[in-house]
């Protein structure tokens, strides 16, 4: 298993626009990620699966899009 993963693969983990998770980073939201030098961002498996966790609960009945989506309208409001 791989230790970080990037925007991409975040975003078609959670099945949401890179765009949003640039706007999740800088609203303060979001798991905690790396960055290497000006442009490369990688998130630590183990920080979003500990985001996943906290933040989505144990719901089975929705998808993992569906919550990470809420989340996002959640971030907006702040």
């Amino acid at each position: 298993m791989k230790d970080h993963l990037t925007i991409l693969e975040l975003s078609e983990r959670w099945g949401v626009h890179v765009n949003t998770l640039q706007r999740w980073r800088t609203e303060g939201g979001g798991p905690k990620f790396v960055r290497l030098g000006l442009k490369r961002i990688l998130y630590p498996v183990s920080e979003v699966e500990a985001y996943e966790s906290k933040t989505l609960g144990s719901t089975a009945e929705s998808s993992v899009a569906d919550r990470i989506s809420d989340l996002g309208k959640v971030a907006a409001i702040r």
